[in-house]
């Protein structure tokens, strides 16, 4: 069933014409090209339901959050309103626009936003502007796959941060990430945050860290060697220390299994999927 459009409710802005409509989980304008993140939000009226679930587990009223991959807000306005703030950074000036449009028109005053990619450094990069899935846009990969390019994207200069001094004299207690093969690069330039949040959840994306950051499961792990537990609900596996964390993810990492929310813990864990 398709979601109400609001009528005589559409924003005009500078890139595209974006129609505003009333989901479950909040009003969204978005861009009609998209035909991932906001066809599903107007198809279903619900965006991506169970990774919300599991990652409202790890906050609560008092939780303060950073959110790194912001796009048009559909994760972070359902979840800013079980938190008490978040922080939010979104590289693609397009999907800014409207995460901007989005979090006033729901009055998520709790957010705030940075039109800014996070890096390992301050300074500038190459960032691939997908059109049909504007959330699979991305730092210019090292390895040109038709993968990223198919549907002819422009490549503009973005400004990065390098996190741990942008944010300066903050810390969170949860640090979301899903920047299409970013992570490794955020992660390097955020130790400080990683060392004081109690939880992480991160895409994990095989071709991403091959493709896109060009480097190995070793690597990604090694930015997280403070955690102690890792839960694969796409995949119901748990892991326990630093060498067990490896190893699965090196299983991952050669298998080509894709998790769209690894989440790590400082505590130990233990879970059942049955």
């Amino acid at each position: 069933m398709q979601y109400n459009m609001l009528s005589r409710k559409t924003i005009v802005s500078s890139r595209f014409i974006g129609n505003i409509y009333q989901t479950s989980q909040g009003l969204y304008c978005i861009n009609p090209a998209d035909q991932v993140v906001s066809k599903e939000l107007v198809m279903t009226g619900m965006y991506s339901a169970m990774e919300l679930k599991n990652i409202g587990r790890l906050v609560n009223s008092q939780s303060d959050v950073l959110l790194l991959g912001g796009h048009i807000g559909a994760l972070c306005i359902p979840l800013s309103k079980e938190v008490r703030k978040m922080v939010v950074l979104e590289a693609n000036p397009e999907s800014f626009e409207l995460l901007q449009i989005n979090i006033a028109l729901n009055h998520a005053s709790n957010i705030t936003a940075h039109n800014l990619a996070a890096n390992h450094e301050f300074g500038t990069l190459d960032f691939v502007i997908n059109t049909v899935n504007s959330g699979g846009s991305k730092r210019l990969p090292i390895e040109r796959s038709e993968m990223y390019f198919y549907d002819n994207p422009e490549v503009r200069k973005i400004q990065a941060v390098r996190l741990d001094d942008f944010l300066h004299g903050q810390s969170f207690d949860l640090v979301f990430m899903d920047i299409e093969g970013s992570e490794y690069f955020a992660m390097q330039g955020m130790p400080r945050l990683l060392q004081h949040a109690s939880a992480v959840v991160v895409e994990f994306i095989p071709h991403h860290l091959r493709n896109v950051a060009g480097i190995s499961a070793f690597q990604f792990a090694a930015c997280l060697d403070g955690f102690q537990t890792l839960i694969s609900s796409s995949h119901k596996i748990v892991g326990h220390g630093k060498e067990e964390i490896y190893v699965i993810l090196e299983n991952m990492m050669r298998e080509d299994l894709s998790d769209q929310g690894l989440i790590f813990h400082k505590k130990k864990i233990n879970i059942s999927f049955s």
